[in-house]
């Protein structure tokens, strides 16, 4: 089984002391993720048979969580209230009761004790189905899973939909298990899958001079004189860096991360990958900088696209190298000072192309 994740979207997790960790849970998918981007912002996990997964698809998976559900009572009483809560607002709408309906049939919609518009007066945890109460866990388990889609448009995906089982407690679920996975996609332990894996589409024969050649070559094949589309090109290339460097820190600045993980490196090789685009870019822009009044006075924007076309790095990017790549390396927040300074500029630009 491989396990294919985006480190920016693990959810914040803390520690009993309220630091940050890497114990937490990432959203994941089993399905083939290749092609969608280029490069891709996936990781991707091959190493995965000591990780407890629970398999949701199978009867054996779905009665190992329910085991949990009532070996933790707080997740028993979150389910009931979770699948109250649907019942009682599927009612109000046609194509959502429609859709409860068609997963009970042929029996009824369990039946609503009281009013079910004065739901906001009750006490909070009162179930309006008391039916529900009568349940087994495995029973309510294989319920909520199918009131997934038309019955609850809010959860628009899901890892959205399995999320709601924890309420927001990971810490007791990680216990149990590394992850859960229902129809190819759900959740599972960034600190057992980080250090591990590798981009996608990662190509380990690529050396680190190549990968600078090969941005100066795909940006020399951009061949064009037009000072927007030269901007554009240089943007772009700036924001794939940025998201690379989202990726970084979000896995980097977490104390617990005991050593660099070696995809880090490779997207750290990626990144310079793109500041040879840049210096390309940059240099034939400059040329034509005065087309472009608004965006050369803006020394926001204005001041990289300068050093790019000299042929340096970004200081932040150097720094980023010396946190990541020297040896003993200490990672202290490079990656997301450049993001931030980039998606700054990404703004600038748009605003004043707008003007």
């Amino acid at each position: 089984m491989i396990l294919h994740f985006k480190p920016a979207d693990a959810k914040p997790a803390v520690d009993p002391q309220g630091s940050p960790t890497a114990a937490m849970f990432v959203p994941v998918t089993t399905q083939d993720v290749r092609g969608e981007h280029v490069p891709s912002p996936w990781l991707r996990v091959t190493e995965t048979a000591e990780l407890k997964i629970c398999d949701l698809d199978t009867q054996a998976g779905r009665e190992a969580m329910a085991i949990k559900i009532e070996s933790i009572p707080l997740y028993r009483i979150n389910l009931e209230l979770l699948i109250d809560k649907i019942l009682l607002e599927v009612r109000l709408d046609d194509v959502r009761l429609k859709a409860a309906q068609a997963i009970f049939a042929p029996d009824d919609l369990p039946e609503v004790v009281g009013d079910a518009m004065a739901e906001k007066y009750a006490f909070a945890g009162v179930l309006r189905h008391p039916a529900i109460a009568s349940k087994t866990p495995l029973e309510l388990l294989d319920l909520y899973l199918r009131l997934y889609g038309p019955a609850v448009p809010a959860h628009q995906d899901i890892p959205t939909h399995l999320a709601a089982l924890m309420n927001g407690y990971h810490v007791r679920m990680m216990e149990a298990c590394d992850g859960f996975l229902w129809r190819g996609h759900g959740w599972a332990r960034l600190d057992k899958m980080v250090y591990n894996a590798e981009r996608v589409d990662h190509d380990p024969t690529i050396t680190f001079e190549s990968y600078v050649a090969r941005g100066q070559e795909a940006a020399h094949a951009i061949a064009s004189h037009d000072p927007k589309t030269l901007l554009a090109g240089w943007l772009a290339a700036e924001r794939l860096q940025e998201d690379l460097c989202r990726d970084i820190d979000a896995v980097l600045s977490l104390p617990d991360i005991r050593r660099l993980p070696r995809w880090v490196r490779f997207d750290v090789f990626r990144i310079l990958e793109r500041e040879a685009m840049k210096q390309v870019f940059a240099e034939d822009l400059l040329s034509v900088f005065g087309d472009l009044p608004d965006i050369r006075r803006n020394r926001l924007i204005a001041e990289p696209i300068e050093e790019n076309a000299k042929g340096e790095v970004s200081p932040m990017l150097q720094q980023l190298m010396n946190q990541t790549l020297a040896a003993e390396a200490k990672y202290a927040g490079g990656a997301l000072q450049f993001a931030d300074a980039a998606q700054r500029r990404r703004a600038e630009a748009e605003r004043s192309l707008a003007a």
